[in-house]
């Protein structure tokens, strides 16, 4: 009789051991795939914050030619732009005003700037990350319309 209820006792404990083993693995196997993973950012999540000139390149050579350190655009979530810039690396002809309205426009590879007022203007835009981004244009204030390109970084 004793080794009867020893029995039970043992089969009623292996039971339970194994039924806490059997949860416990559920338990891991539940919270490793409920880990809450990042939407990544639309495109123009990437671009609303406020960016500096990293790079700037003329045809693509260094540009030189101007100091770009003050230059910051500042893109918010809400499709509003604003502009400061110690010396302007944007051509009057295709510089956006200090600020105004933004969009991306064909499949997030152009930059419209203003597009309801009587100057709208487009850059191409890629590499566009929330770390990085580069701006493109043709500039057609001389005769040989060089390539800008703007490679920018987040501002601090």
């Amino acid at each position: 009789m004793v080794h009867k209820l020893y029995a039970n006792i043992t089969d009623h404990l292996l039971g339970t051991m194994l039924m806490l083993a059997f949860l416990a693995s559920i338990s891991v196997r539940c919270s490793c795939e409920n880990k809450n993973t990042a939407t990544p950012n639309t495109p123009a999540q990437n671009l609303a914050r406020t960016w500096k000139v990293n790079q700037a390149r003329k045809s693509g050579v260094a540009f030189t030619g101007a100091d770009f350190s003050g230059f910051r655009i500042t893109f918010s979530a809400t499709g509003t732009y604003n502009i400061t810039k110690a010396l302007s690396p944007v051509s009057p002809s295709k510089s956006p005003s200090s600020g105004g309205t933004w969009a991306l426009a064909n499949n997030n590879t152009q930059l419209d700037f203003d597009t309801n007022s009587t100057y709208p203007r487009q850059v191409a835009i890629s590499n566009l990350t929330a770390a990085t981004a580069t701006i493109s244009w043709t500039e057609d204030t001389d005769k040989t319309n060089p390539r800008i390109d703007f490679d920018l970084i987040p501002a601090q």
